[in-house]
């Protein structure tokens, strides 16, 4: 039975010799994980939860001008102002450039934050009010020169950092149907299911400029791109998916300054997000630049840049569910479930195939 199957596996590599490898480009990213002040936890609460996350009582201050009313609902004390919150676009809470230290600058307070030193824990370890994470984000070829990356469902650190927040939180921003509804609140549909909200992540890389390349991206809640260093895409807030782009030929500042690139001159790229309302979590990212490096699909013993007989064991050793905590569409770390080329958490046929067709040397 093994000959039987080894002999299919190299009539297989045989056959699928000439198929060109998988394009995959693979971005590294950090994230870090906070606590948010909701039902669960109070500002004064260890660990130190933070007040830019998921926080009504500013909210009712800086926005409504009003302050708030607190109830008590099923043991918990929630905050509570006038109608429902919904979505609040907040631009200019970052300056047009980047610091010295690469991060952005707050510009603030604005009605979603608070102040410098708060805003500052968002990008920076502290290990008093977060936990760091890295990790990797993989854009796939879609064709035609685009790379995306999409998530209606963005939730990378569920079954990590700090763990889901449980859904008592839901009475600070909308009404649950299972709760008490307030006077102005609306029932609202919640995900059942626990997540792990109230994060950031931040991805720094450079690419060679080409020539009529595009970035463009929709989702919630705050997004900055930087390109060289300035500010090219701000949808700061906490709100509803919200869309932009930018054209690299084309390119200005969100001051309207322009951008001018030269052809074959390199770059950097630098995006900050951050997921700050438990509503929901979307990601869509979809560019023509060629961001990070290519990933050779099927070598998954790295960075020997061949697949080979190692890399078969590799995969047939992974066989199966990849083990906690594995997210569709994040790449995993190397001992943690490397055979996963097509990012679904199974290591499976589609996976050996993968492997098949990128027999060889690495392009």
């Amino acid at each position: 039975m093994r000959i039987t199957f080894l002999v299919s596996l190299c009539v297989a590599v045989s056959c699928l010799s000439g198929i060109a490898h998988s394009q995959e480009r693979q971005l590294p990213v950090t994230y870090r994980d906070f606590r948010g002040v909701d039902t669960t936890h109070s500002i004064s609460d260890p660990p130190n939860v933070h007040p830019d996350f998921e926080n009504r009582d500013a909210y009712c201050w800086n926005v409504k001008n009003q302050a708030p009313v607190f109830v008590i609902i099923f043991g918990f004390t929630v905050p509570v102002c006038g109608l429902d919150i919904g979505p609040q676009i907040d631009p200019g809470i970052v300056a047009v450039g980047l610091g010295l230290d690469g991060k952005p600058v707050f510009n603030g307070p604005t009605p979603t934050t608070t102040n410098a030193t708060n805003f500052d824990l968002w990008f920076n370890d502290d290990v008093g009010f977060n936990t760091r994470i890295d990790d990797s984000l993989s854009l796939v070829d879609s064709g035609g020169g685009l790379f995306v990356f999409d998530s209606s469902s963005f939730f990378p650190l569920d079954n990590r950092g700090f763990g889901a927040t449980q859904q008592a939180f839901t009475n600070l921003w909308e009404c649950d149907p299972d709760y008490l509804c307030l006077p102005g609140q609306s029932n609202v549909p919640v995900d059942p299911a626990p997540h792990n909200w109230h994060f950031t992540m931040e991805l720094h890389t450079q690419f060679t400029f080409q020539g009529g390349e595009v970035f463009n991206y929709e989702g919630d809640d705050d997004l900055w791109v930087f390109i060289d260093g300035s500010l090219v895409i701000d949808i700061g807030g906490v709100h509803n998916p919200l869309p932009d782009s930018v054209a690299l030929d084309t390119l200005t500042d969100t001051g309207g300054t322009p951008i001018p690139l030269i052809v074959g001159n390199d770059y950097d790229f630098d995006l900050f997000f951050a997921e700050r309302h438990h509503n929901e979590s979307n990601f869509l990212m979809t560019t023509s630049i060629l961001l990070g490096s290519e990933r050779c699909e099927g070598n998954v013993v790295l960075p020997d840049d061949v697949v080979n007989v190692d890399d078969l064991l590799e995969l047939l050793g992974d066989w199966g569910d990849c083990p906690l905590p594995c997210t569709v569409g994040l790449v995993n770390a190397p001992d943690t479930c490397p055979a996963d080329t097509d990012r679904n958490c199974v290591v499976d046929v589609e996976d050996l195939l993968t492997l098949l067709a990128a027999w060889g040397a690495c392009p």
